[in-house]
């Protein structure tokens, strides 16, 4: 029976393995099955099955190979990358902090080391080629110069000095550096920055980007801002452009609200037969047609509205709700059913050829996000 298992389990793995080696891997979309996401393709088929607090669109060129595709991915809040045919780029038991760039001992840059932490806080370096630990989650600080990573600065919390790591040779020295900390000047109206490095004597200096050396400095006018080890992991501001339902219910007169004018592209005129898409209120609700009366979007919404940065697209506001209508496109109205669509400004555009991009807009309901495309396919099966 052992043996009758594993054998089902490698033909599963190998079918999900075949699936995602004939996909391309930008295709796919981040997919929200109850809190557990994976991720789909644009007709909501799962191709990764949802196995993690959170994921993202994959991208390719960073990571450990140039030949990669990656997406940011949180396994129980710990922030990680996934790698397309390959897995977890760090072992699910610790959290991605911070990727090292370095030049190798041929002068190339290389990408194949993390600062990691684990469930203790402790922070090590992990080289996801040979899928190992350069070193070992045993360090409370790290500093990584991100401009010169030939030089790595690490310290315990009962270290005295901080010790020296060099990712190319992997040989590690001790120093007499007690503090690592983070400077500031004007310069000509503007900041300028500089880390520098107090040793024991009590004097001062700096890492060189140009020479990778370190050279005396005198701080002179220079004012300390704090010190730091670990750059932070910044967030991805969102999208607040929502309506808040506030538009009264009563019948308002008639009005023109806004006129998106394409008079200047001939070749919309050509192909879609209007030169004006012109947004009214007829009878107390809010509809859109061509300047030939032609209707686009009929009259039930309680506001529509052009993105501020895309013409080809608009927001359709009704009873609080959000939905989007495409201008340009065949696929239905996506009904205004959303609380909010998040990145409607911005939303995510996947290129399926030369000629066309997919657009996926990122929705919410109550407390619960996922993503629609414009197709209206909802890549989501949010709880109850």
């Amino acid at each position: 029976m052992k043996k009758l298992t594993l054998i089902l389990s490698l033909i599963v793995n190998l079918t999900v393995f075949s699936q995602q080696t004939n996909m391309r891997a930008d295709l796919l979309i981040p997919f929200n099955d109850k809190g557990s996401w994976g991720w789909c393709d644009t007709l909501g088929n799962i191709i990764i099955q949802p196995n993690f607090s959170s994921t993202g669109f994959f991208y390719k060129g960073r990571g450990h190979s140039n030949e990669s595709w990656y997406a940011t991915v949180y396994c129980k809040g710990a922030k990680n990358e996934f790698v397309f045919n390959e897995g977890l780029l760090i072992p699910k038991k610790y959290a991605q902090v911070k990727n090292i760039t370095y030049l190798n001992e041929t002068g190339k840059k290389n990408r194949a080391l993390y600062v990691v932490q684990d469930k203790k806080a402790r922070l090590g370096i992990y080289h996801t080629q040979s899928q190992n630990f350069a070193l070992k989650c045993s360090y409370d600080s790290i500093y990584v110069p991100r401009w010169n990573a030939k030089r790595i600065y690490l310290k315990k919390e009962n270290d005295e000095f901080f010790s020296e790591f060099n990712p190319a040779l992997s040989t590690m020295k001790s120093t007499d550096i007690v503090e690592i900390s983070n400077w500031t000047q004007y310069v000509r109206n503007s900041m300028d920055y500089l880390v520098l490095f107090k040793h024991t004597d009590g004097s001062w200096t700096r890492l060189k980007g140009d020479t990778h050396m370190v050279e005396t400095f005198e701080k002179g006018e220079w004012e300390k801002d704090a010190t730091i080890y670990l750059a932070d992991v910044s967030s991805v501001p969102e999208n607040n452009n929502v309506s808040d339902g506030s538009k009264p219910k009563e019948a308002l007169p008639d009005k023109i609200l806004y006129v998106k004018d394409f008079s200047r592209y001939p070749k919309i005129y050509k192909k879609y037969g209007f030169k004006k898409l012109i947004i009214s209120r007829k009878n107390g609700r809010v509809g859109m047609a061509t300047e030939k009366d032609s209707i686009v979007i009929p009259y039930n919404y309680d506001d529509i509205a052009f993105s501020d940065y895309n013409a080809t697209y608009v927001k359709l506001i009704q009873d609080g709700k959000e939905g989007v209508k495409l201008i340009f496109s065949s696929y239905p109205i996506i009904e205004a059913k959303y609380d909010k669509i998040k990145n409607f400004d911005s939303p995510h555009n996947i290129t399926v050829n030369d000629h066309w991009s997919f657009m996926v807009f990122k929705v919410q309901l109550g407390e619960q996000d996922g993503y629609v495309g414009e197709n209206g396919v909802e890549y989501f099966q949010f709880k109850e």
